[in-house]
């Protein structure tokens, strides 16, 4: 009976005050309430609720899309009144700019979910959702997440409890999944590794080569191997190495220890080791100014080795600018040389390329 009366109650003064929340009502979608935020605060200790707060600015195209599209849906409204005190709030005006610079809002739409006391429970800046059931999935998905991290933070990390969060994490925060895997993995058993949520999670979570979990990896390479299959393990590895390379302009990135590694797996035969040492070397050599015998010995490699068309030219690509670290005679016929012989086993544009290399020498 109380409840009936509440629900009249608030129809009654949507009615009478002509409140823009109205629309939303009818179309069954989230009621945001039109309070301050600390009256939220206190409204959601009430009621044992999460306060929800729609970061917007006037200017923010999906902040629109969301507000207009998919907060008047009703699963929206079904999974978000029955939880959390709604509200939205404009970054540039009232207390906006305090709420903003309080809990770091940089992106919009940004969507945060605070505790009665002020705590941050959840910041969501992965993008506005045009799917309403797909926003609903990521929302509850990122909360069960924080909740699971909190779990972990106290030292739960069972291998079933860890391959779930770390796959709930990659959801929303690549970061954060990438720590939770360095911090849990450095001194991990092989049989860690080759879970199969844990294995599948890996090259979404480790984008360095240098990070603990990775060292790991590498160290018991064979361990793993011996669960995984060989080839898996050793793809893998050099997998991480190749999409790492992205980031060679960072003044982390040690070409030296890259090479290094890269020569190990090159011994062990991993598949991609060759093209990938030899791409590694050729820009770190052209970038610091190193050893022109380094590129010599490494256009040899690829000679003696069994590389396709397309790893060869991308390697070789890297020798933009070599004539710049030649400094004599016979290295530069060393390098055109090496580079003519490679030539014959590239094709159409790959050969092109290269062709314009040499010009340069």
């Amino acid at each position: 009976m109380k409840k009936l009366i509440y629900v009249l109650s608030f129809a009654l003064m949507v009615i009478l005050e002509g409140s823009p929340v109205s629309a939303q009502v009818e179309n069954e979608g989230i009621r945001f309430d039109s309070i301050s935020f600390a009256e939220a605060c206190a409204k959601a200790k009430m009621e044992n609720k999460l306060v929800f707060i729609d970061c917007y600015v006037k200017t923010c195209a999906p902040c629109k899309m969301m507000s207009r599209k998919v907060f008047p849906q009703k699963i929206c409204g079904d999974y978000f009144n029955s939880r959390f005190i709604n509200l939205m709030k404009d970054m540039d005006e009232g207390e906006g700019p305090e709420l903003r610079d309080r809990y770091g809002v940089k992106v919009y739409p940004t969507f945060l979910f605070i505790a009665p006391d002020g705590d941050m429970v959840l910041k969501y800046g992965a993008g506005a959702e045009k799917n309403a059931e797909r926003f609903v999935s990521n929302i509850e998905n990122a909360l069960k997440a924080m909740e699971m991290y909190t779990e972990y933070s106290y030292g739960r990390n069972d291998i079933a409890f860890l391959g779930d969060l770390v796959s709930r994490l990659l959801k929303f925060d690549i970061r954060i999944a990438g720590e939770v895997i360095d911090k849990s993995l450095a001194d991990a058993p092989a049989e860690v590794f080759a879970d199969s949520v844990i294995w599948e999670a890996l090259p979404k979570s480790i984008n360095r080569t240098d990070g603990p979990a990775f060292r790991r990896m590498f160290d018991i390479r064979k361990q793993i191997g011996d669960i995984t299959g060989r080839d898996s393990i050793l793809g893998a590895l050099v997998k991480t190495y190749s999409d790492e390379f992205t980031y060679r302009q960072h003044d982390w990135y040690d070409y030296n220890r890259r090479v290094n590694d890269l020569s190990i797996l090159c011994a062990e035969n991993a598949p991609g080791a060759v093209a990938l040492r030899c791409k590694v070397l050729f820009f770190g050599e052209i970038k610091r100014k190193g050893s022109v015998r380094a590129v010599i010995d490494a256009l040899e490699m690829l000679k003696n080795s069994e590389v396709d068309q397309t790893s060869l030219a991308d390697a070789l690509m890297q020798l933009r600018g070599v004539g710049g670290i030649v400094t004599t005679q016979s290295e530069r016929d060393a390098v055109r040389a090496g580079l003519t012989d490679l030539l014959k086993g590239l094709e159409g544009t790959n050969r092109t390329k290269i062709e314009r290399i040499i010009a340069t020498l």
